[in-house]
């Protein structure tokens, strides 16, 4: 009948001294101590004395004594959420080894009297009581001893004593360390737990059956690590969007329309901007015979100082005109970047922001390819332009080497070649107006060019610009991917929580559970992101920014905190899937010690161990997922609640230790 039968009050466990008798039992009361605080997540209130020799170690006794009701134990406990369930009882459990190789030689009385002594250390010391359990390590081959040993102590210490033998129930032999530990588990799980009812093993022992044999299985409920399991799957899911390959909906592009409308308006500034006119012209000038040895470089000279106060005018136009495009551009990347990287309550795009960043790219180098060959070909007219002012000087100052100088010589030279004057007279009011005129149009013509070519530059140098702000651009992107593969590599790092340390849970199931507490992992990222933006990833540690995302996901499992093990392994394990489960925990739980065919017909006592029910104002989920533990566990058995994240089975068979006897007589 599965009726309820707890056995101890809520978060409440004893203190325990462990006292083995016999090396072979030493190693077994070695790993008492850490299974129990595998089970309990925090030290057990357990002591380990020195095995008992023929001197007992009183001040071994004392300092273990002291140890386990010292105020330091009770806070530590408290700390995990314990407490000891009586401050004045402490629970003495005595491994007894028996047999020839590794067995006590001390008597039955000896060990009594040794109980004896340290119940009285005890009593005089802190005012505690003492109950002694016994756990008997022995052979088949060994069962006079063991009968004696159970005939003795049993009118001593009552109906107290359990067996772990190296042979099963089932009359398998186990090797010698699989035995160590299911000894080990049995023990521990007594101790965890309180043992059968004493009226039934007092009437076993009223038959000669004052033994019980034991067998422990126990599963350990993996809830700390399925919480960090399940925020590190919401931290791996986070880095895979983060870096997902660009979607199939083209993100919003605020870089095409710059790029596009960078010539248009170079066009409309050369269109609207006054290139340097073809004035001044020759005009009335009438230079004299002075200013005809220095014309050309006059000339020139003066041009030269019209187009410097033009040309300052038209740089300034330039100069706006990029910064003002420069300005743009900086502002659309911003803006660009901005949206793409750190968006508000929405994904980073950080592959979508990198394609449109090497299209672009692409782009700005392509224009400014065009760019350089059209200033090729502005650089070309502007070498034409300065041969033809070459050719307009050098016509020029032929023309006004025609005409004499104007000192003595030149004033002979006239007076003596009178004939000549009709020449001079055509040369300077139709050669030379004309010479003159051609030199500024020259002189005009390179101006413009010049100022073509350099405009040209301008927009090349805004192309270059482009590009290369997209190149530094792309390069942080490189550094942000480079950190997210760096916080994927850490996510993934051995000693990260597997699914194999979630057995029974699968990937599946696992997956389904994240759904249940992450469902809006979304929102959850967001939240994180907004505290550390994409962009400041290089800057963080890839331990940190891992941890980061583990603990953002954290407050969202909250409600895992409130899971038992009994939960745990429900959801793991929904509908008829339980039941073979469970079957096959108390399978391994099986009596160590094989069952005599005089009492085969007799069916061992089986324990169920689990924690303490939720309160009546839990969820009624929680609840629910209790019945249906229950109700899964198909074997007869008896329950006993524990403080720990564990499930187990405790399976008693008794030990009918004057079997010898009627076997001999039958």
């Amino acid at each position: 009948m599965n009726t309820p039968h707890p056995r101890r009050p809520s978060r409440a466990v004893k203190r325990v001294l462990l006292l083995p008798v016999g090396e072979a039992a030493i190693p077994v009361a070695r790993r008492i101590p850490g299974l129990m605080q595998a089970w309990l997540h925090v030290e057990p209130p357990v002591a380990l004395l020195p095995a008992l020799g023929h001197s007992p170690a009183e001040d071994e006794w004392a300092q273990a004594l002291d140890a386990l009701f010292s105020q330091e134990l009770v806070n530590a406990l408290a700390k995990a959420g314990l407490e000891c369930e009586r401050p004045n009882e402490l629970l003495l459990w005595l491994l007894v080894s028996l047999g020839p190789e590794q067995g006590t030689d001390l008597a039955p009385e000896q060990v009594q009297a040794a109980v004896e002594q340290l119940t009285e250390m005890a009593w005089q010391r802190l005012r505690v009581h003492i109950t002694p359990f016994v756990l008997f390590l022995a052979e088949p081959t060994v069962q006079e001893q063991l009968m004696a040993w159970c005939t003795s102590t049993a009118q001593v210490w009552g109906p107290r004593l359990y067996v772990a033998g190296p042979v099963t129930h089932a009359h398998l032999r186990l090797p010698d360390e699989e035995w160590c530990e299911r000894a080990a588990t049995a023990a521990a799980a007594l101790v965890l737990s309180d043992p059968p009812d004493s009226n039934g093993l007092r009437s076993l022992a009223s038959r000669g059956e004052a033994a019980q044999a034991v067998g422990a299985s126990v599963w350990v409920a993996p809830l700390a690590a399925l919480r960090t399991y399940l925020a590190e799957a919401f931290a791996r899911r986070v880095v895979e969007r983060l870096h997902a390959p660009a979607g199939q909906t083209p993100a919003q592009d605020r870089l095409a329309p710059q790029l596009r409308g960078v010539e248009k308006e170079m066009t409309a500034l050369l269109e609207g901007m006054p290139a340097p006119a073809m004035r001044p012209n020759w005009g009335a000038r009438r230079p004299g015979l002075t200013a005809l040895a220095y014309l050309p470089d006059s000339l020139r000279r003066e041009v030269t100082q019209w187009q410097e106060q033009r040309q300052t005018a038209l740089r300034k136009a330039r100069r706006d005109w990029l910064a003002a495009r420069l300005t743009e551009w900086q502002q659309a990347l911003k803006r660009t970047r901005q949206e793409m990287l750190t968006p508000e309550q929405a994904w980073p795009s950080l592959q979508e922001y990198k394609a449109i960043l090497q299209r672009r790219r692409e782009e700005a180098l392509r224009c400014e390819q065009e760019v350089e060959a059209r200033l090729a070909e502005w650089g070309e007219r502007l070498e034409q332009a300065n041969h033809q002012v070459e050719r307009a000087t050098r016509r020029l100052q032929e023309v006004c080497e025609l005409f004499p100088t104007a000192d003595l010589s030149g004033v002979l030279h006239m007076l003596t070649h009178p004939w000549r004057v009709t020449r001079w007279a055509w040369a300077y009011f139709v050669w030379l107006p004309q010479a003159g005129q051609q030199l500024l149009d020259a002189l005009a013509r390179q101006s413009r060019t010049r100022w073509q070519e350099a405009t040209w530059h301008t927009l090349r140098q805004l192309y270059l610009v482009m590009a290369q702000d997209m190149q530094l651009e792309l390069a942080s992107l490189e550094q942000i991917e480079e950190a997210l593969a760096q916080v994927a590599q850490r996510l993934q790092a051995p000693g990260r929580v597997q699914v194999k340390d979630l057995a029974p849970w699968t990937v599946p199931g696992l997956e389904a559970l994240g759904q249940r507490f992450l469902a809006d992992d979304a929102a959850c990222a967001w939240a994180f992101l907004a505290g550390v933006p994409l962009p400041t990833w290089p800057h963080e540690t890839p331990e940190a920014l891992a941890d980061g995302l583990i603990q953002t996901a954290m407050p969202r499992l909250a409600s895992l905190h409130g899971w038992t093990a009994v939960d745990c392994i429900v959801e793991a394990l929904p509908g008829e899937a339980l039941g073979p489960w469970l079957a096959q925990l108390a399978q391994l739980a099986e009596p160590l010690w094989p069952d005599e065919e005089l009492r085969a017909e007799r069916q061992d006592q089986s324990l169920l161990l689990l924690p303490p029910p939720a309160p009546e104002s839990a969820d009624p989920e929680q609840n629910a997922r209790r019945q249906h533990f229950l109700e899964s566990a198909a074997k007869p058995y008896s329950q006993a609640f524990v403080q720990t994240d564990a499930i187990g089975w405790l399976r008693f068979a008794p030990v009918d230790v004057n079997v010898m006897d009627r076997m001999e007589w039958g």
